[in-house]
C-alpha cells in the first residue's frame, strides 16, 4: 500500500484517494467525502468506529 493508494470506502465501496477520505478508529477502514456528508458537521468522523457511524447516518437520515 503506497501513499498515494486507493483504498475502499467502507460504506459504498468506492475508490477513494489519499486526500478524499478519512480514516475511522482502529483501523476499521475509510470513509469517502460523499458518505461523509450523511454526517454531521459537528462530530471528528476519525473517533468513531464504523458501527457507531453507521447508527449516526441512519439517526441523520
Amino acid at each position: 500500500m503506497g501513499f498515494f493508494s486507493k483504498e475502499q470506502c467502507t460504506f459504498c465501496d468506492n475508490k477513494v484517494g489519499y486526500l478524499s477520505r478519512k480514516k475511522l478508529v482502529n483501523n476499521e477502514g475509510y470513509i469517502c467525502k460523499e458518505c461523509e456528508k450523511n454526517c454531521s458537521s459537528l462530530i471528528n468522523i476519525s473517533h468513531y468506529t464504523k458501527k457507531e457511524l453507521e447508527r449516526h447516518i441512519e439517526y441523520m437520515k
